[in-house]
């Protein structure tokens, strides 16, 4: 079996969105910024490689980046990302949502 990362990949970013950023840009591994407008796009996006570098815009508009490594546990998806009190919150609840959960697997 597989690993299916991307119900992780999702999760995150309903948890960003829910917390107020909005999609901005995914670097899937390319080296160029994709624009993209649907958690789908983004989630596609993300899982085409094994690590990305999201952009996500705050309420104010502040452009805001997370950088993501699948293949790990899923808690550590999230393996950096800018100071920012709104970017502590996703990754705390992120990490609280995936902690001794297991990656879902793809038959």
């Amino acid at each position: 079996m597989k690993n299916n990362w991307k119900p992780v990949i999702k999760s995150f970013f309903a948890i960003a969105l829910n917390r107020g950023f909005t999609l901005y840009t995914v670097d899937n591994g390319g080296g160029e910024d994709v624009l993209v407008n649907s958690i789908k796009e983004a989630v596609e996006e993300v899982a085409a490689t094994d690590e990305s570098h999201v952009v996500l815009k705050d309420p104010t508009g502040k452009r805001v980046w997370f950088y993501l490594v699948l293949g790990n546990e899923p808690y550590e998806t999230i393996c950096n990302y800018s100071v920012h009190d709104l970017a502590d919150k996703v990754q705390e609840e992120f990490s609280d949502k995936w902690e001794d959960k297991r990656c879902p697997q793809i038959a």
